[in-house]
Protein backbone atom coordinates (compact mmCIF):
# COMPACT_ATOMS: atom_id res chain seq x y z
CA UNK A 1 0.00 0.00 0.00
CA UNK A 2 1.42 3.32 -0.65
CA UNK A 3 1.55 6.24 1.81
CA UNK A 4 0.08 9.15 0.77
CA UNK A 5 3.85 11.01 0.24
CA UNK A 6 4.51 8.64 -2.08
CA UNK A 7 1.16 8.44 -4.04
CA UNK A 8 1.72 12.23 -4.31
CA UNK A 9 5.32 12.03 -5.34
CA UNK A 10 4.10 9.49 -8.25
CA UNK A 11 1.58 11.75 -9.43
CA UNK A 12 3.98 14.79 -9.19
CA UNK A 13 6.45 12.66 -11.74
CA UNK A 14 4.06 11.31 -13.96
CA UNK A 15 2.73 15.17 -14.24
CA UNK A 16 6.37 16.01 -14.83
CA UNK A 17 6.89 13.86 -17.36
CA UNK A 18 3.75 14.85 -19.19
CA UNK A 19 4.69 18.35 -19.16
CA UNK A 20 7.71 18.13 -21.04
CA UNK A 21 6.37 15.95 -23.33
CA UNK A 22 3.81 18.13 -24.03
CA UNK A 23 6.12 21.19 -24.48
CA UNK A 24 8.32 19.50 -27.13
CA UNK A 25 11.43 18.83 -25.16
CA UNK A 26 14.21 17.02 -26.10
CA UNK A 27 17.84 16.73 -24.44
CA UNK A 28 19.95 18.43 -26.94
CA UNK A 29 22.75 15.05 -26.53
CA UNK A 30 19.83 12.71 -26.79
CA UNK A 31 19.20 10.44 -30.22
CA UNK A 32 18.46 13.73 -32.17
CA UNK A 33 21.87 15.16 -32.36
CA UNK A 34 23.66 12.15 -33.79
CA UNK A 35 21.05 11.30 -36.07
CA UNK A 36 22.93 9.76 -39.61
CA UNK A 37 20.75 12.64 -41.35
CA UNK A 38 21.50 15.17 -39.00
CA UNK A 39 25.43 14.15 -39.18
CA UNK A 40 25.24 13.81 -43.26
CA UNK A 41 24.00 17.77 -43.65
CA UNK A 42 26.87 19.05 -40.79
CA UNK A 43 29.38 17.11 -42.93
CA UNK A 44 28.27 19.05 -46.03
CA UNK A 45 29.42 22.66 -44.32
CA UNK A 46 32.11 23.86 -46.10
CA UNK A 47 33.46 26.39 -43.24
CA UNK A 48 35.64 29.36 -44.95
CA UNK A 49 38.80 30.64 -43.69
CA UNK A 50 39.02 32.96 -40.74
CA UNK A 51 41.79 35.76 -40.04
CA UNK A 52 44.00 35.87 -37.49
CA UNK A 53 45.92 33.18 -35.46
CA UNK A 54 42.28 32.92 -33.21
CA UNK A 55 40.42 32.57 -36.19
CA UNK A 56 42.87 29.81 -37.37
CA UNK A 57 42.32 27.72 -34.05
CA UNK A 58 38.38 28.59 -34.53
CA UNK A 59 38.57 27.35 -38.24
CA UNK A 60 40.44 24.20 -37.31
CA UNK A 61 37.91 23.00 -34.31
CA UNK A 62 34.68 23.89 -36.81
CA UNK A 63 36.33 21.31 -38.94
CA UNK A 64 36.75 18.59 -36.63
CA UNK A 65 33.16 19.25 -35.08
CA UNK A 66 31.28 19.64 -38.21
CA UNK A 67 32.98 17.20 -40.46
CA UNK A 68 35.88 14.95 -38.53
CA UNK A 69 36.68 13.41 -41.78
CA UNK A 70 37.78 16.16 -43.87
CA UNK A 71 36.52 18.67 -45.98
CA UNK A 72 33.37 17.97 -47.87
CA UNK A 73 33.93 17.19 -51.54
CA UNK A 74 30.38 18.72 -53.17
CA UNK A 75 29.20 21.10 -50.25
CA UNK A 76 26.28 21.95 -49.49
CA UNK A 77 26.39 24.98 -47.40
CA UNK A 78 28.81 27.87 -46.82
CA UNK A 79 29.94 28.88 -42.92
CA UNK A 80 31.05 32.24 -42.58
CA UNK A 81 32.50 33.32 -39.22
CA UNK A 82 33.63 36.33 -37.94
CA UNK A 83 35.29 35.99 -34.76
CA UNK A 84 36.32 38.75 -32.36
CA UNK A 85 38.82 37.86 -29.28
CA UNK A 86 40.11 39.91 -26.49
CA UNK A 87 42.38 39.39 -24.02
CA UNK A 88 41.92 41.85 -20.60
CA UNK A 89 43.78 41.59 -17.52
CA UNK A 90 41.81 40.02 -14.89
CA UNK A 91 43.29 40.47 -11.75
CA UNK A 92 46.71 42.66 -11.03
CA UNK A 93 49.68 42.75 -8.43
CA UNK A 94 50.19 45.65 -6.51
CA UNK A 95 52.36 46.80 -8.86
CA UNK A 96 49.79 46.55 -11.37
CA UNK A 97 50.59 44.10 -13.40
CA UNK A 98 48.25 41.69 -14.43
CA UNK A 99 48.57 38.09 -12.58
CA UNK A 100 45.51 36.63 -14.53
CA UNK A 101 43.68 37.31 -17.69
CA UNK A 102 40.73 36.68 -19.44
CA UNK A 103 40.28 35.63 -22.78
CA UNK A 104 36.81 36.30 -24.59
CA UNK A 105 35.54 34.52 -27.95
CA UNK A 106 32.79 36.17 -29.75
CA UNK A 107 31.63 34.42 -32.67
CA UNK A 108 29.16 35.48 -35.59
CA UNK A 109 28.21 33.01 -38.16
CA UNK A 110 26.08 32.45 -40.77
CA UNK A 111 24.79 29.85 -42.58
CA UNK A 112 24.35 29.62 -46.68
CA UNK A 113 23.04 27.47 -48.80
CA UNK A 114 23.58 28.40 -52.70
CA UNK A 115 23.90 32.16 -51.59
CA UNK A 116 21.03 32.27 -49.40
CA UNK A 117 21.48 32.86 -45.53
CA UNK A 118 19.69 29.79 -43.89
CA UNK A 119 20.67 30.60 -40.37
CA UNK A 120 22.64 32.59 -38.34
CA UNK A 121 23.37 32.26 -34.75
CA UNK A 122 26.41 33.83 -32.39
CA UNK A 123 28.87 32.29 -29.36
CA UNK A 124 30.32 33.30 -26.95
CA UNK A 125 32.98 31.83 -24.84
CA UNK A 126 35.66 32.96 -22.01
CA UNK A 127 38.89 31.14 -20.30
CA UNK A 128 41.11 32.91 -18.15
CA UNK A 129 44.48 31.59 -17.11
CA UNK A 130 47.39 33.20 -14.88
CA UNK A 131 50.78 34.72 -15.55
CA UNK A 132 53.57 31.92 -14.87
CA UNK A 133 56.96 33.01 -13.92
CA UNK A 134 58.22 30.60 -16.79
CA UNK A 135 58.03 33.18 -19.95
CA UNK A 136 57.37 29.59 -22.17
CA UNK A 137 54.90 28.15 -19.41
CA UNK A 138 53.07 31.65 -20.16
CA UNK A 139 53.16 31.32 -23.69
CA UNK A 140 51.99 27.12 -23.26
CA UNK A 141 49.43 28.59 -20.92
CA UNK A 142 47.89 31.47 -23.50
CA UNK A 143 48.24 29.09 -26.11
CA UNK A 144 46.14 26.18 -24.34
CA UNK A 145 43.52 28.57 -23.19
CA UNK A 146 43.17 29.92 -26.74
CA UNK A 147 42.13 26.19 -28.08
CA UNK A 148 40.33 25.78 -25.39
CA UNK A 149 37.88 28.80 -26.02
CA UNK A 150 38.25 28.04 -29.55
CA UNK A 151 37.29 24.53 -29.36
CA UNK A 152 33.79 25.74 -26.93
CA UNK A 153 32.72 28.08 -29.35
CA UNK A 154 33.07 25.53 -32.09
CA UNK A 155 31.18 22.88 -30.35
CA UNK A 156 28.53 25.55 -29.53
CA UNK A 157 28.23 26.33 -33.11
CA UNK A 158 28.19 22.86 -34.18
CA UNK A 159 25.49 22.48 -31.44
CA UNK A 160 23.64 25.00 -32.52
CA UNK A 161 23.60 24.26 -36.15
CA UNK A 162 22.52 20.59 -35.34
CA UNK A 163 19.11 22.14 -33.98
CA UNK A 164 18.91 23.87 -37.10
CA UNK A 165 18.94 21.08 -39.16
CA UNK A 166 16.78 18.94 -36.72
CA UNK A 167 13.61 21.51 -36.66
CA UNK A 168 14.45 21.95 -40.40
CA UNK A 169 13.85 18.21 -40.90
CA UNK A 170 10.39 18.43 -38.02
CA UNK A 171 9.04 21.16 -40.30
CA UNK A 172 9.59 19.41 -43.80
CA UNK A 173 7.65 16.23 -42.34
CA UNK A 174 4.91 18.72 -41.06
CA UNK A 175 5.37 17.40 -37.08
CA UNK A 176 5.95 21.09 -36.36
CA UNK A 177 4.88 24.72 -37.66
CA UNK A 178 7.01 27.15 -39.84
CA UNK A 179 7.87 29.89 -37.25
CA UNK A 180 9.26 33.20 -38.56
Amino acid sequence: MWSPKQLLSAVLLAGLGLALAGCGFRPMYGKSSTDPKVLQELATIQVKPIDDRAGQLLHNALLTQLNPKGEPVRPAYLLVVSLNSSDTAEATLPDDTASRNLITYTANYSLYRKRELIAQGQSTKQASYDYLKQHYADISAQESVNKRAADQVAEDIRNQLAAYFIRAAEVHRGEVPVVR
